[in-house]
């Protein structure tokens, strides 16, 4: 399928999971273009559900696979807590790249917000559908070879520091949805927990060390504008201006 133009992330999937329940499928498999699955990850998925007792299966959405940074190491450390010694383990919330999702999950709960255009468009959806009383499982036998954004390495004050160069533009969107789905769901959760220090972390770094310091620290400001405005959609739409600005149009 080709969109003539470009609606953002949610959008997509919302239309891609559309043409999936017309031939009705029972699974939809969504990827990111910064990630690929290892071998057997799907059938390990799909093995996995089906030894699972009737009633879970009846109330899970989703099937995540274990992120893993290349194809032989795995991640030391996880969104949802230490790794569990179970092949399933249930989560908050899992990326969308690798994920498995239940297309009646996906109608009950309305799809993705497609007002966030990109960014937590993921997190929003896990957290709605456990809202709704749906399962989210994390299958630790399969697994996902994804990479975070654009990754350099800094060495300062005697240790290294991880720096993840996103464009700019992105900074716009990680502070107006992350601002908005907090908010949003206001409740106990280490997830949140842990992405309110990450994203603390992220703005210190932009101040400190970013090589386009500047217009991301514009972007910032400008996130958090439009959601205490409560703008919302692609930022070329709230900001006009901006559409001379290629960074600021295309994820």
């Amino acid at each position: 399928m080709f969109n003539p133009t470009n609606a953002g992330v949610a959008a997509a999937l919302n239309r891609g999971m559309k043409e999936a329940m017309a031939h009705q499928a029972d699974w939809v498999l969504t990827m990111d273009q910064d990630s690929h699955i290892t071998s057997g990850t799907v059938q390990t998925m799909l093995t996995t559900f089906e030894l699972l007792a009737p009633e879970i299966k009846l109330q899970t959405a989703l099937l995540a696979p274990d992120i893993i940074s290349s194809e032989t190491i795995p991640a030391t450390t996880r969104s949802h807590g230490p790794k569990r010694p179970l092949p399933v383990l249930e989560l908050q919330t899992a990326i969308t790249s690798g994920t498995m999702i239940k297309p009646s999950a996906w109608e009950n709960v309305g799809g993705f917000e497609e007002q966030l255009f990109i960014d937590y468009v993921d997190h929003d959806f896990c957290f709605r559908l456990r809202k709704a009383g749906w399962k989210i499982l994390g299958c630790s036998d399969a697994h996902l070879v994804h990479m975070i954004g654009q990754a350099t390495t800094l060495r300062r004050w005697g240790r290294d520091i991880i720096i993840d160069q996103h464009p700019p533009f992105r900074s716009y969107y990680i502070i107006r949805n992350g601002l908005y789905f907090w908010k949003k769901n206001n409740e106990p959760s280490d997830f949140i927990r842990a992405d309110k220090k990450n994203t603390l972390k992220l703005i210190i770094k932009a101040f400190l060390f970013d090589t386009h310091k500047v217009a991301r620290i514009y972007m910032f400001w400008q996130g958090y504008k439009d959601f205490v405005c409560g703008r919302f959609g692609p930022y070329s739409e709230t900001h006009p201006a901006a559409k001379s600005d290629s960074n600021a149009l295309t994820p």
